[in-house]
């Protein structure tokens, strides 16, 4: 808004005038790099619309990305009825030094004195130097180290930008940490089929443990199982190294099959007596009798030995004196 003075009726009069930018700026200062963030802030008056990129803007600031490189416009405008005014901001946006840096290893065993090999290659960057603790070395742009770390430790390597004034940095830690200690055992290795079986563990620096088909697990503890077949049960175990793993397979033993059954005769060592006694009857049993006609129980008249003619009688007055045995019996016998 504008004050006139009109000479033909001698009076001030209001009229519009185009907007004015008073500034228009950047809160940060050079230099700027690829994947900096920084804040465009302005003041105008007598706008009607403000416009950013030709995207309208309803505060005085806004906070932008620089996601490339090279040369990077800003371009700010104001409109109200009477005008435009504009402005703009130029900058660039240099690269950022990369870092390509492949350490042997990122955990090491503790207490084995395991070293660590760090190979590197830094691009777009100068006055490059690796800090160990509280030795700071120079080094080339590309090249390899060989370190033994005794305890937890960080390698940084800096390097400055192509301008020779921001620095930037790359941190590797590398960690000692022992590794797990596992103890799978069960009661039984062999065992016949549907029978309970015990499964125990105990397990040291883990992060995490889990037993196949039975999910996570404590650190410590037992399980009842009770296989049907062989199988094989696996402990799962997560240390600072990655997974680790132990088995146990239970064999099945077939089931035994009774053929026949023999059972030994007792043996008595010793006589004993067995005594009964005989039931009485009061009542007369008559023992009945088997005289028939078909059945005769009378004896057959059966002649005795004497009788028979191959039988000699001895005369009891004959006597003999026979100085062979053998032959006393034969005479005894057959001669009188």
């Amino acid at each position: 808004m504008a004050l006139v003075y009109n000479e033909t009726t001698g009076n001030f009069d209001d009229i519009q005038a185009p907007p004015i930018i008073r500034f228009f700026r950047l809160q940060q200062s050079v230099p700027f790099y690829q994947g900096d963030s920084v804040t465009l802030s302005w003041q105008i008056d007598g706008a009607n619309h403000i416009f950013l990129d030709d995207k309208e803007q309803s505060s005085n600031s806004l906070e932008v990305s620089l996601d490339s490189i090279g040369q990077k416009r800003f371009k700010i405008k104001a409109t109200n009825s009477d005008g435009i005014a504009e402005r703009e901001i130029i900058l660039d946006v240099l690269p950022c030094p990369t870092f390509s840096i492949c350490p042997s290893a990122t955990v090491l065993h503790k207490g084995r004195n395991e070293n660590v090999v760090l190979r590197w290659n830094v691009e777009k960057a100068r006055d490059i130097r690796l800090i160990n603790g509280s030795e700071t070395i120079d080094i080339d742009a590309s090249g390899e180290a060989t370190f033994t770390p005794i305890e937890d430790t960080q390698f940084v390597f800096q390097a400055k930008g192509n301008e020779g004034n921001r620095i930037f940095t790359h941190i590797i830690p590398i960690k000692l940490r022992e590794s797990a200690s596992i103890d799978f055992t069960i009661n039984r290795q062999f065992s016949y089929p549907n029978l309970p079986l015990t499964l125990s563990w105990n397990v040291i620096n883990a992060s995490s443990v889990s037993i196949d088909d039975f999910g996570e697990q404590p650190d410590h503890g037992k399980l009842v199982v009770t296989p049907g077949v062989d199988t094989t049960y696996v402990i799962r175990v997560q240390d600072a190294f990655g997974e680790e793993r132990r088995t146990l397979t239970v064999r099945m033993l077939p089931l035994p099959v009774i053929k026949q059954v023999l059972v030994p005769t007792p043996k008595v060592d010793e006589s004993f007596d067995i005594s009964y006694n005989p039931p009485k009857f009061e009542v007369k049993i008559p023992i009945p009798t088997f005289d028939s006609s078909l059945v005769k129980l009378a004896l057959p008249n059966v002649p005795k030995f004497k009788d028979l003619f191959f039988v000699e009688r001895i005369n009891p007055l004959i006597k003999k004196r026979v100085k062979n045995p053998f032959l006393s019996l034969y005479s005894y016998f057959f001669r009188k």
